[in-house]
């Protein structure tokens, strides 16, 4: 605060930590801060049994009260309503992306399933994301265990997370380790969507999912759980399917690859996740702020 009082020509902050975002606002609104933007990115679902859960309860609602906060961003109505509540007013910036750089390459699809180590002519099945509870990651490897001709497949999983080990040790007790690969954080993740035939996305909850827009974008077909927000969905390549029944994501799995890719057509509801388009905006937001 004495660094915001000792510098006045910082007239905007822009906090991007969901509910914690309500101490540093609040204490640029002592300090004299002219516009305050909080951004929700996420959700957490309330447990009764957890403490951490009171305490986002707490920040959310002092959040909601008049004065903290001078503009709500939102990456999706979902995020929104869970920060804000519902019915409150607030802003959606898309989280957004470079679509020329996931635009599917069959050259490129052939280079990085070499770098994978993926036999010519294997079904790929994909989970990108971090390795933790709320990506789900284990569901996603139970159900490619149980898929039929199991040998004929791979499944990649690409991120990091305290759920790696369990997982390793997972597919060592379902018989399909030699099946799994696990490439770990990768620098430019674009190029592995083209290698994939499916992504899953089995999260428990999300704010958006940004790794479904990232695959729509390469065209990639997507099977994710019904916890996923239905604007992720943006070229209509996502089929949403409940975790109760593994078999469906199963079945649903060999339908998704027999069918391919699809075509990405630049509509008026897809360019609002072009980085361009969302970037004019939050910069048109910024100077609306300073006038």
């Amino acid at each position: 605060m004495e660094f915001l009082r000792a510098h006045p020509e910082y007239r905007t902050i822009h906090s991007h930590l969901e509910e914690r975002s309500f101490w540093p606002l609040k204490l640029a609104k002592k300090a004299g801060v002219q516009s305050r933007i909080c951004h929700a990115h996420n959700i957490y679902p309330f447990s009764w049994t957890s403490a951490k859960a009171y305490f986002r309860q707490w920040f959310r609602l002092g959040l909601r009260k008049e004065g903290v906060v001078s503009l709500r961003l939102a990456c999706s109505r979902h995020a929104g309503e869970w920060l804000y509540g519902k019915g409150a007013d607030f802003t959606v910036v898309p989280n957004a992306i470079d679509f020329a750089s996931f635009k599917f390459s069959n050259r490129g699809r052939t280079e990085v399933r070499r770098e994978l180590g993926v036999p010519t002519g294997a079904k790929v099945a994909g989970f990108i994301g971090r390795l933790t509870e709320q990506k789900n990651p284990e569901f996603a490897l139970r159900a490619f265990a149980g898929l039929p001709n199991r040998e004929e497949w791979r499944m990649v999983f690409l991120g990091k997370g305290e759920r790696e080990r369990k997982l390793q040790s997972l597919a060592r007790e379902l018989g399909v380790a030699d099946l799994v690969i696990f490439s770990g954080e990768v620098p430019s993740v674009a190029k592995y969507y083209w290698a994939l035939d499916v992504l899953l996305m089995p999260s428990l909850y999300e704010g958006l999912g940004m790794v479904a827009v990232e695959a729509g974008a390469a065209g990639l077909p997507v099977l994710a759980s019904d916890c996923v927000p239905a604007e992720a969905n943006v070229v209509k390549n996502i089929r949403f399917l409940r975790l109760c029944d593994i078999r469906v994501w199963q079945d649903m799995l060999l339908v998704a690859v027999g069918e391919g890719r699809s075509g990405v057509k630049m509509t008026k509801s897809v360019g609002v996740y072009e980085i361009g388009v969302a970037a004019k905006k939050l910069e048109e937001l910024y100077e609306d702020l300073a006038h």
